[in-house]
């Protein structure tokens, strides 16, 4: 039989229960939202990747790290989430012997220290249907992607021997290639402390735009050997309405170059 002691009791107990309730429910969602910062957190920092690149001596299997370094900036890019931002730092020259799709990342190629490594393109050379093309290799940005170069040294090849002969596919050329992509319409292309070799007969402009509108930011560029006028962008050479001398200081929709 229950006493009215015990049902008193027992009351008091529930009520000590609903009293705790509150906090209770507070700890159980500061436990939800720490859950949540945490994985945003770590998401964030996936979503941007620095890896060290030495393509004479570098291993991609390594670690991408400064004593560990890749040896190719593709497999960078693919270590990095699309949609986030891969840092390559080159411990030595760098040669792109093919094309190095982007994907949907921002991909930043600078030195790792204070000497301005060169980065090159290999020319290449392709029988089309209807004609015999030559392009690059180079980073070739797809589904939004964007690229930097920043404190290197960007080297045009020349136009020489029997090259000439073939008909230049400018969207795929160049330091920067939009490619045929339709989502490559909003691409980004910032150059910033680079010194930049053209000879005098280019096989390519510097940047390959082809029939895409690319938002190009230029700054503190060095033109070591031809002037940029002409051969920055593919496509884009009428000098007229620019002061040459604000091309090392360019921010421009390309519309005149």
């Amino acid at each position: 039989m229950t006493t009215l002691e015990d049902r008193i009791a027992d009351l008091q107990q529930q009520a000590g229960l609903l009293l705790d309730l509150p906090q209770q429910i507070a700890d159980t969602a500061q436990q939800r939202i720490n859950a949540l910062g945490a994985a945003w957190e770590q998401r964030q920092a996936a979503m941007y990747a620095r890896h060290y690149v030495h393509q004479q001596v570098g291993d991609d299997s390594a670690d991408g790290t400064d004593d560990a370094p890749l040896r190719s900036i593709d497999e960078a890019i693919r270590r990095t989430p699309e949609g986030g931002i891969c840092d390559v730092r080159l411990l030595a020259d760098y040669h792109f012997a093919a094309p190095t799709p982007t994907g949907q990342r921002y991909v930043l190629v600078q030195s790792a220290d204070t000497v301005r490594h060169q980065v090159t393109l290999e020319r290449i050379s392709e029988q089309l249907s209807a004609y015999a093309a030559r392009y690059t290799g180079g980073l070739r940005m797809s589904r939004c992607g964007s690229v930097e170069y920043r404190g290197l040294t960007l080297v045009v090849p020349a136009l020489d021997g029997t090259w000439p002969n073939y008909t230049l596919v400018n969207s795929y050329a160049g330091h920067a290639q939009c490619g045929h992509s339709g989502e490559s319409m909003l691409a980004m292309v910032r150059l910033a402390y680079c010194d930049v070799v053209i000879p005098s007969a280019a096989f390519c402009p510097l940047i390959g735009r082809g029939g895409h509108a690319v938002a190009l930011e230029a700054a503190s560029l060095v033109a070591t050997d031809q002037p940029l006028i002409g051969n920055l962008v593919g496509g884009a050479a009428d000098p007229v309405g620019t002061d040459p001398t604000t091309l090392p200081w360019l921010i421009t929709n390309l519309t005149q170059v």
